[in-house]
């Protein structure tokens, strides 16, 4: 999607030119669209190819948009409000007669097709209803809808460093706010799962009551929604303007100072650092960048977070006003080794005491667990990069590539995370039966001291790549 700027930011003549290259020279290509209510089919489609319809909707309009997110809400939670109000179609009927209760039992009354279309629209109504002024109803259905509006505009915001192509800030929230609207149609398959709850739950044989599969189909279906929301904004199809199209000043990448016209062999003005150092040609893609392949791709993972982790200057040779996509893969490579890392972790807290704990139980909670590690990685990078933009005032996309692999800091600590929990509780089990308890006390005292000197490095190393993320790519030439 990127386009390929000049190796160089200077001159024939020895000196530093007056421009720097784009980021991008390409022109998007534009997106096949249907305008206004005629696209709301494509709802179906994103669910399944959001990568590539995602463009085309969002190109769609606003009243598409909104039209799409109004609908989906009302018949999402439509469905599940049938699915928890059982009396609206029980077969139970009570009658009264003579002042006594006789229950009839008689069968399910048989619902025509177009009943069961009107069948949310009309448990909505019920609900709005029932909900009057005078017992405060209304004012909670009036908080359950701004809450939900917040929702989708904190997605929306979430969104913008992981499909960010260059445009302006306005525009990127504007395309990401339509794809929010767009994914939350995914709580019309939602209310369906919801609705057939009793069928699939007879299949698998749990019980009436809020059950830990419940927790983990849960969770697993926010996961889904997350991949379809950020898989559809990976296309750009508007206009070529922005901030990744247009020429740049060359800069002192230490202080941000002009250095247009010095020759290459004088310092900065201002901060007397080497203007040769600021030259665009001493970035390098990392080797995760380049790899081509698959396997190339798996196999540079490790050396890449590894260059992070270690390497000071990582980030000062790291190119950040391209190699968004990239990037954005590496991130998510750092997602999926965390998650697993999670799941192992709490899979084995689970299973330490089979005895007290169901083995289905400890399966789900582990996917609760890492769904919630997948989540929080996605909302602190979104969160950092949007300050890093923010505060020093810079292009949200290069601030998301250098967030992107500023995250693989975050190995070490859910390494470190887990194996203490797996040490300590593999030790538990094992020194319950043989040892003291003075002498669990003290294995357990002296794994804690291990794993606060493990967390104490690991959180030091990941501020210290922070910091080092913010400055060396502040004044980035390339």
């Amino acid at each position: 999607m990127s386009g390929s700027p000049s190796m160089t930011a200077s001159g024939d003549d020895g000196v530093v030119g007056p421009t720097l290259p784009a980021a991008r020279c390409d022109t998007p290509s534009p997106a096949r669209t249907v305008q206004g209510l005629p696209s709301l089919p494509g709802i179906v489609l994103l669910w399944f190819l959001p990568k590539r319809v995602g463009a085309s909707l969002a190109a769609s309009g606003w009243h598409a948009a909104v039209a799409a997110h109004m609908l989906s809400v009302i018949v999402g939670l439509g469905l599940i409000v049938c699915a928890e109000l059982p009396p609206t179609f029980n077969s139970l009927v009570k009658q009264q007669f003579l002042g006594w209760d006789i229950e009839i039992d008689l069968p399910a009354p048989r619902m025509t097709c177009s009943e069961y279309v009107r069948g949310p629209f009309a448990a909505i109504a019920v609900v709005v209803h029932a909900a009057g002024p005078g017992s405060g109803g209304f004012a909670r259905s009036l908080l359950a809808l701004t809450g939900i509006q917040g929702a989708v505009l904190l997605l929306a915001v979430v969104m913008m460093p992981f499909a960010a192509a260059g445009e302006p800030a306005g525009r990127l929230f504007g395309r990401c706010l339509r794809l929010t609207w767009w994914s939350t149609t995914l709580l019309i398959p939602l209310g369906l799962v919801w609705w057939a709850e009793p069928q699939w739950r007879s299949w698998l044989d749990l019980p009436d009551e809020w059950h830990a599969v419940d927790s983990a189909a849960l969770a697993l279906f926010g996961v889904l929604w997350l991949i379809v929301l950020l898989r559809s904004g990976y296309r750009y199809a508007g206009k070529a303007q922005g901030p990744a199209w247009s020429a740049r000043t060359p800069r002192c990448e230490k202080c941000g100072y002009r250095i247009v016209g010095l020759p290459y062999s004088t310092n900065c003005p201002e901060c007397a650092r080497p203007v040769a150092e600021s030259l665009a040609e001493r970035r390098a893609p990392p080797p995760f960048a380049v790899a081509d392949t698959p396997v190339r791709t798996i196999s540079a993972f490790w050396p890449t977070a590894w260059k992070v982790i270690t390497t000071r200057d990582f980030f000062a040779r790291l190119p950040v006003h391209s190699g968004h996509s990239r990037a954005r893969a590496f991130f998510l490579m750092v997602c999926v080794v965390n998650w697993g890392l999670a799941f192992l972790g709490a899979w084995r807290v689970g299973t330490a005491f089979q005895a007290e704990v169901v083995l289905v139980h400890a399966l789900a909670d582990a996917v609760v667990v890492a769904c919630v590690v997948l989540l929080g990685h996605v909302l602190l990078a979104a969160a950092f990069a949007g300050a890093v933009s923010a505060i020093a005032r810079r292009a949200l996309q290069p601030a998301a590539v250098a967030t992107f692999y500023l995250m693989s800091s975050t190995v070490p600590i859910t390494i470190g995370a887990v194996t203490l929990l797996v040490a300590g509780v593999t030790t538990a089990t094992i020194v319950d039966d043989i040892a003291t308890p003075l002498a669990v006390d003290v294995i357990m005292s002296l794994l804690l001291a291990v794993g606060l000197v493990v967390f104490a490095w690991a959180l030091v190393r990941a501020l210290m790549n922070a910091r080092r993320a913010i400055v060396q790519t502040r004044f980035a030439n390339r």
